[in-house]
């Protein structure tokens, strides 16, 4: 499963900007990076709100219902997108593991 962590800078622009359109450069980045998934889901389907375990997170389902990307700010500087709830879960898991020093 593909997956990106992006810091980013300021957290409000990219919001927006984000919100504004969803549906293209999530899919773009997806696209050029090869996977297929993300070309059988139509311009027509739109992000949704959902709860993941208790996360904040915008999906984009496939048309047999299933995740094909999903996202969540882990804090105000870092994106996660993923492919599958699994993949975006376990990254916020070790996101927020504490390290031992």
């Amino acid at each position: 499963s593909l997956f990106l962590v992006l810091k980013i800078d300021p957290f409000d622009n990219v919001y927006r900007a984000l919100l504004d359109n969803e549906n293209g450069w999530v899919r773009q980045i997806f696209q050029s990076l090869g996977s297929s998934d993300i070309t059988a889901v139509t311009a027509k389907q739109a992000f949704e709100y959902r709860v993941l375990k208790n996360l904040d997170t915008r999906v984009l389902r496939g048309a047999d219902g299933k995740t094909a990307l999903v996202y969540t700010f882990l804090d105000r500087q870092t994106l996660v997108v993923a492919q599958s709830d699994e993949a975006l879960y376990h990254i916020y898991q070790v996101y927020n593991t504490p390290r031992s020093r």
